[in-house]
């Protein structure tokens, strides 16, 4: 058996069947290699797809916390100074209208949900600079999240004072005092935070957003009329 594949191999033909063979394995090889190339690149492009989403769609919302932001400068120290006013009410135990103790509305923001994917993928796509700064933004966000739910929490506290609920104590005043001061707390965290977030915000490129219809108030007895820490283009 074996002299006969010696001879066969010595004929000529054995080689010219392990040429084939190799040319045949080679092609074989070049074209799952170049499959591999194709899906790869396929892959590529789709996660490319993915985080030029992901970052417009956070452009796209960090414009509007841009004008919720601005609008919060304004309204924020109007905020504070009616606290005082509550404050020196409580402490004088004159009588406070109810109107003073209703609140003025700010417009809430949230963080936005970025998988550990989409946030490695934002840094090869866009570099460190643009990636931290979206994480600090995020960051600052639920800061101020929590901010504002304090802030509306601890607001309602003040009904204490309101003598349509009956009559108002020493220990409603004492207690409406403590409040205005967590309060002026609260209100200090959020104006930091919402400076830092504009701060933040200047870092990047946005986009101008003409269809944002939120301002800033004219003024505090603007926002107190209106029960809102902002105006619309309509008001």
């Amino acid at each position: 058996m074996f002299r006969a594949v010696r001879e066969w191999w010595r004929s000529g033909k054995g080689q010219d069947t392990a040429r084939l063979f190799v040319f045949e394995l080679v092609v074989v090889m070049i074209g799952v290699f170049a499959a591999q190339q194709v899906s790869s690149w396929a892959d590529k492009r789709a996660a490319i797809n993915q985080v030029e989403g992901v970052h417009d769609n956070l452009f796209h919302s960090f414009g509007t916390y841009r004008a919720i932001a601005r609008a919060n400068r304004v309204a924020i120290p109007c905020i504070d100074d009616r606290v005082d006013l509550i404050l020196g009410i409580a402490a004088s135990g004159r009588a406070a209208e109810p109107e003073l103790l209703a609140p003025a509305r700010l417009l809430g923001m949230a963080p936005d949900e970025i998988s550990p994917q989409d946030t490695q993928l934002l840094r090869e796509r866009y570099g460190d600079r643009v990636a931290d700064t979206i994480g600090s933004v995020e960051f600052n966000l639920r800061t101020m999240e929590r901010s504002g739910a304090e802030l509306d929490r601890l607001w309602l506290k003040f009904q204490r004072l309101n003598q349509a609920h009956g009559q108002v104590s020493d220990a409603d005043r004492s207690s409406a005092r403590e409040t205005g001061v967590e309060i002026k707390g609260s209100l200090y965290a959020l104006r930091k935070s919402n400076d830092f977030l504009l701060t933040q915000l200047g870092k990047l490129d946005l986009p101008r957003r003409p269809d944002i219809p939120i301002r800033p108030v004219a003024d505090c007895d603007q926002m107190w009329r209106s029960g809102k820490g902002y105006r619309e283009n309509a008001d």
